[in-house]
């Protein structure tokens, strides 16, 4: 329990820390015949990607894919919410992966609230020689059990998160930072132009009262991190979506085998 409140704490960091353009000021020098200092060549976007946001949804997939795969392991959360005047939904989930092994830690938390009372599952399942051990937790009862199988590393990617903001969002701005002497480009956008893509099935632009789309790529194009908010108004009453992805632990992500899934 402590591990994963560190990891989603690094996580939370991931989408909130403010970034900051890294700059410094000039050394004058004694010698009045020095010669100019060179300029460094920015780094250049990632495939798919340029000034004016997503340019190739494939090429930009693909790099994100490609990307964690070629890592030893890392962390992937994912966290949303859904504020209805009936209550509030919110789904949590956290992986571990270590994709060269194949070996996977996959917990999801489902948990409602509201006029019909509150409820929570979690499931909790690690992926290893070709067989998923799963743990279900539901209203104080445990059950186990097993799937054979294997399942391939671009199950825990993110795909179904990524994709959608690769395909269905158009950028207003890219802004290009530095942090921990990483360079990484920000895309962002004010508005939401295929909500049913993002948020539902159903919902039309003209029901979308506000909305905001943040996302981040390092220099390779592995999506580092997804935001995006709305509000939707439709039939007189008021839904607020809120969803967050990251990717963290790149490298420094320990993938371990839980007590109670143990082969026969």
């Amino acid at each position: 329990m402590r591990r994963q409140a560190a990891i989603l704490a690094v996580l939370a960091l991931v989408l909130l820390s403010g970034c900051s353009l890294l700059g410094g000021e000039a050394t004058p020098t004694t010698e009045p015949t020095a010669t100019a200092t060179a300029t460094e060549t920015p780094v250049p976007y990632p495939d798919g990607y340029s000034s004016d946001g997503v340019t190739n949804a494939t090429a930009a997939r693909a790099g994100h894919v490609d990307g964690l795969l070629a890592t030893a392991n890392y962390t992937l959360g994912y966290n949303a919410t859904v504020c209805a005047e009936n209550g509030t939904t919110r789904v949590t989930l956290l992986q571990s992966i270590s994709p060269a092994e194949p070996r996977a830690l996959s917990d999801t938390i489902v948990a409602s609230g509201g006029d019909r009372g509150s409820q929570a599952v979690r499931r909790t399942r690690y992926y290893a020689d070709g067989t998923q051990y799963v743990r279900v937790q539901r209203d104080g009862n445990t059950s186990y059990g097993t799937i054979n199988g294997t399942v391939p590393a671009t199950a825990f990617v993110g795909s179904q998160y990524v994709d959608a903001v690769l395909t269905n969002v158009s950028y207003d701005t890219a802004t290009r930072f530095e942090r921990a002497n990483e360079t990484f480009f920000r895309f962002t956008t004010s508005s939401i132009d295929d909500p049913g893509a993002l948020l539902s099935d159903g919902i039309s632009p003209d029901e979308v009262a506000s909305g905001n789309v943040t996302l981040v790529v390092d220099r390779d194009g592995i999506v580092q991190s997804v935001r995006y908010n709305a509000t939707v108004s439709r039939d007189g009453r008021t839904t607020r979506y809120s969803v967050t992805v990251a990717v963290a632990g790149i490298g420094n992500t320990t993938v371990q085998r839980p007590d109670w899934a143990q082969a026969d």
